[in-house]
């Protein structure tokens, strides 16, 4: 199910305006070298065991899933303006296809900028929990 999620999330992110118009490539996963601006999918953790959502046991399973975004820092606000992209593009966004499973709900739950260990890249962190029903 996780490999649904993701393109379907990559289709939405590819698909943005925003995000076309800033030129950044958005990748499943990207390679050491690749060159900024970029966003790529990261890690993601899953609990499929179903959940509770409202007063109904769901059929289904919550996924967590990081969405990266690395820029020049000499661009300094086009990390910022990409993590607000991916951040508009898929919070509440209840048309993300997935194959086999309705999406219940898209959350953003946090940005997070954390140093680089190259001190010319800035690097953003979005992170999103996903509830998402079997069908």
């Amino acid at each position: 199910m996780s490999a649904e999620l993701r393109e379907g999330v990559l289709a939405v992110l590819r698909a943005d305006a925003v995000i076309t118009a800033s030129g950044a490539p958005v990748w499943d996963t990207a390679s050491r070298g690749t060159e900024h601006p970029y966003i790529a999918l990261g890690e993601e953790t899953l609990s499929d065991d179903g959940y509770d959502y409202g007063r109904d046991r769901v059929d289904g399973m919550i996924v967590n899933l990081g969405v990266h975004v690395w820029a020049r820092e000499n661009v300094a606000p086009q990390c910022r303006v990409l993590t607000k992209a991916v951040r508009n593009a898929l919070h509440e966004n209840e048309e993300i296809a997935i194959a086999g499973h309705r999406l219940i709900s898209a959350l953003h739950t946090a940005t997070q900028y954390p140093p680089d260990p190259d001190a010319n890249v800035e690097h953003g962190v979005v992170m999103f929990e996903f509830l998402i029903e079997t069908v």
